[in-house]
């Protein structure tokens, strides 16, 4: 098997080469696969350091295995759920995404479906009761009790 020639350089020299590649290109968005999980945080911290101008979205694998009776923890859906967010805005911004093998591997409902059902509120914001009843109803929430 042929050997990859990134695994022969430090983490913090693949990072720095990364933002430098980045920095070159005209492509305002760049996807780097990561081979493990644990390493996203690390890496994103290392190229907002080399370059502080570029938005790193981090994009995390499910907490838990498929068809499990246990759910994804509540910040692991918020940091996917934000990561969706941060690259269907249409900003110029450049930006590089960080996803580890799981999270490439791991199936995902059509971006346009989650916003589909989605319901934005602010603090403060007046809400109507009947309008958000309708809308719980809409996505399949339904009364009980």
């Amino acid at each position: 098997m042929k050997k990859n020639y990134m695994d022969d350089f430090s983490k913090e020299y693949r990072a720095y080469a990364l933002s430098k590649i980045f920095e070159s290109s005209d492509k305002s968005t760049h996807v780097h696969i990561l081979s493990r999980e644990g390493e996203l945080k690390q890496f994103s911290d290392m190229l907002k350091f080399f370059n502080d101008k570029v938005e790193v979205i981090v994009f995390p694998a499910w907490d838990c295995l498929p068809y499990s009776n246990i759910s994804p923890r509540k910040e692991v859906i918020s940091r996917r759920y934000s990561a969706l967010k941060a690259l269907e805005r249409g900003d110029k911004n450049s930006k590089i995404v960080l996803l580890s093998v799981d999270s490439v591997l791991q199936k995902i409902t059509p971006v346009k479906d989650i916003f589909k059902k989605n319901l934005s509120l602010k603090i403060n914001e007046e809400v109507i009761l009947s309008s958000l009843i309708d809308w719980l109803d809409k996505i399949g929430l339904c009364k009980t009790g």
